[in-house]
């Protein structure tokens, strides 16, 4: 029997950190052996540069038709070169300022054509694009609520946010995807609807990944060269093993439970600060990942996905 490929929205911040690229490598390398359909991606920002980022990295594996929206009005809270380099030096359908579609308004059309609890929705960033979407009203695409479409269409979410210090001992401290929007994390955790797993950050920081990268990958990359532009805000990792915050999600929602176990079911809760809480409910499905494999062979993988070369290139 044929296996269904999960069908998966992409949500990110991808002018920040290069793990976000990683993680959309991440998704096409598993999509190149038959394990995923990528829908769209979408951006959680609104700045010149940043569609340019996910249609390059589409492009390269030969999926340059991907849909890609931004998020209206959301401005970037801190500039990265990442997102102006990779605009500047790959041909894109985005050039510096070009029109996007928004990222709500995108995801609502994708929604609406597919079937009833067949989309696994992947966010690596802040949580704005999800709370504009639970708060969406209907519109040509759909007459259901934002709540409602959420409900009837996504059958799980995976997010990579939070920190849950408890697991290893770690001392409290704000995640940085949560904090770029507390409000959305917040609104998040409190009311959407459907299974929800967090992978936090001391999932991912503990997940090393692609050491040699920038010396061996193809230098039209754009992909390594994200990698590599990174390098410029952090030196150390030049010669270093990456944090793999953001593919940790992708492997969790393409394979759920093959490489993390989960915290008891319950309800996230984000409170004023920023900081994440498990609590018990009845009836809630949220939970967080917990080590299974060994992190190494969590990172081993990773590696081999986002170094395979692409199989729909020409």
């Amino acid at each position: 029997m044929e296996i269904k490929k999960k069908q998966i929205i992409m949500d990110m911040d991808i002018s920040g950190d290069c793990t976000n690229i990683g993680a959309l490598a991440t998704l096409h390398a598993l999509a190149d052996e038959g394990e995923a359909e990528i829908l769209c991606t979408t951006v959680g920002l609104d700045t010149p540069y940043v569609a340019a980022c996910p249609d390059a990295v589409n492009r390269y594996y030969g999926r340059g038709d991907i849909p890609v929206g931004t998020l209206h009005g959301k401005a970037e809270p801190q500039y990265r070169v990442c997102a102006e380099q990779i605009c500047k030096e790959y041909i894109t359908r985005y050039p510096e300022n070009a029109p996007t579609e928004d990222a709500v308004h995108l995801i609502r059309r994708v929604l609406a054509k597919v079937e009833d609890g067949s989309v696994t929705f992947v966010i690596v960033g802040h949580l704005s694009v999800a709370a504009g979407l639970l708060d969406s009203a209907p519109d040509e695409n759909c007459p259901l609520t934002g709540k409602e479409l959420i409900k009837a269409k996504i059958c799980r979410t995976v997010v990579m946010a939070g920190r849950f210090w408890d697991t290893f001992g770690d001392e409290p401290a704000m995640e940085w995807n949560i904090s770029l929007d507390v409000p959305a994390a917040r609104h998040f955790c409190k009311d959407w609807p459907g299974a929800v797993a967090f992978s936090a950050f001391e999932i991912g920081i503990r997940v090393p990944s692609v050491p040699e990268f920038i010396r061996t990958g193809a230098m039209d990359n754009p992909v390594r060269r994200a990698y590599e532009l990174e390098t410029v805000f952090r030196p150390e990792l030049k010669n270093a093993a990456f944090p793999s915050w953001d593919s940790t999600a992708v492997l969790e929602a393409i394979f759920p439970g093959k490489y993390f176990a989960y915290h008891e079911k319950g309800r996230i809760r984000v409170d004023e600060n920023g900081m994440t809480h498990w609590e018990p409910e009845q009836g809630a499905n949220q939970t967080y990942l917990l080590p299974k494999v060994s992190f190494e062979q969590v990172g081993a993988e990773i590696t081999r996905l986002i170094e395979k070369a692409p199989a729909l290139r020409k």
